[in-house]
């Protein structure tokens, strides 16, 4: 009869680190941070010693020599264009902090956000945000679009004609309803040609609402109502 044996051996999975960023996309930049998690608190990206400078922040610009002036205020002419020594800098490559970002080998999730009337910005979207994140294993993007635009209230919506809507209006904004702007409104709806109608309802309007209401704000009003 044969004995069998075994003995069970565990050994760690070297799997890449998943980063979440949150962002915000528009039509002139993309603009991200690392948080731990959706609407989490802020997180640090993965980063490496920065090679332009071995991790020290600083770099040498040149050699640094004695000015002319620095020589009259030290009262020895002859000193003019010795050197001091290397000129010491803070590093460009990663402004000082001695390390830069590096995604090489990282999964990455981005979920931006772009406003809804410039959706014609996620044509170029993921080309975009791609180039922010050089090396990394996987990339997934969620966008997620935000309403730019005020939603008229539902009783206004809800108003047969414009009249009605106007009257709904009125209510909500605490206007005062008149005859008078009954009749402009009619003349709003009814003529093709806007330019002689707001001109004569500006006309008519001054007198009313005198100067605490511009009578122009009340027809940019009614223009958003007829929408």
């Amino acid at each position: 009869m044969t004995t069998w044996t075994y003995r069970i051996v565990s050994r760690p999975i070297v799997t890449p680190r998943l980063f979440h960023c949150e962002g915000n996309l528009d039509r002139d930049s993309f603009t991200w941070r690392c948080t731990k998690g959706p609407d989490g608190p802020q997180d640090e990206p993965p980063t490496r010693a920065c090679a332009e400078c071995g991790g020290s922040g600083t770099v040498i610009h040149g050699e640094q020599r004695v000015t002319r002036d620095m020589a009259i205020d030290a009262g020895d002419r002859d000193m003019e264009g010795l050197s001091l020594g290397p000129e010491v800098g803070q590093c460009s490559e990663c402004s000082g902090s001695g390390r830069v970002v590096d995604w090489t080998g990282s999964d990455v999730r981005v979920r931006y956000r772009y406003a809804a009337s410039e959706r014609d910005v996620l044509s170029t979207s993921k080309t975009r945000i791609a180039a922010q994140f050089p090396g990394v294993r996987r990339l997934d993007l969620e966008p997620i679009a935000v309403s730019t635009r005020e939603v008229r209230a539902p009783e206004v919506v809800a108003a047969v004609g414009l009249d009605e809507k106007l009257k709904a209006w009125a209510r909500l904004s605490g206007v005062s309803w008149s005859a008078e702007i009954e009749r402009c409104a009619s003349l709003l709806l009814a003529s093709e040609d806007g330019d002689p109608v707001v001109a004569d309802t500006v006309a008519r309007l001054n007198p009313l609402v005198g100067t605490a209401v511009p009578c122009v704000d009340i027809l940019a009003d009614f223009e958003e109502v007829r929408l």
